[in-house]
């Protein structure tokens, strides 16, 4: 059709593709079709949408498994702002971002700046799910290891 690869569509195949490849460790062929997919929603719908941040998240979710901190921190801060702009900071997919921004400065052995972002998303989950949903049980006890880290580094 009109829209050629420059369909929706082709975002999300390239965007699927891209997960197939992070999910067998392939980041390098993951990132070259996640980037493709971002290209695309940038172009089609532009800067302020879920979409766009949902793979700026997965750009960077894939640095942090290479071990590019600095880079996966640079594309989930602009996934980041694209939620809070979107959605606002009560949303359950802003808190994700939250957490994988933290999990990203745990790597980087930055643990104050970790519990800060993890904090973040476990207020969000318990106002949203309450404080005993899984999901939110799950945010506490990452925020109790990483505790744990921190007074053995003392």
């Amino acid at each position: 059709g009109a829209w050629g690869n420059k369909h929706p569509d082709a975002a999300i195949g390239y965007n699927n593709i891209g997960m197939v490849y992070d999910k067998q460790d392939d980041y390098v062929e993951a990132l070259e079709y996640y980037h493709k997919a971002l290209v695309i929603v940038l172009e089609v719908f532009g800067k302020e949408h879920t979409d766009t941040a949902t793979i700026y998240n997965n750009i960077g979710m894939t640095y942090n498994k290479q071990g590019s901190c600095f880079k996966a921190l640079e594309y989930l801060q602009e996934a980041l702002g694209i939620m809070l702009e979107v959605l606002g900071e009560k949303h359950l997919d802003t808190a994700t971002i939250f957490k994988n921004l933290g999990l990203v400065y745990e790597n980087q052995g930055n643990y104050e700046k970790a519990l800060e972002y993890y904090q973040k998303a476990l207020k969000i989950r318990a106002d949203v799910l309450g404080a005993s949903h899984p999901t939110t049980i799950k945010a506490q006890q990452s925020i109790d290891e990483l505790n744990q880290k921190l007074n053995s580094h003392e």
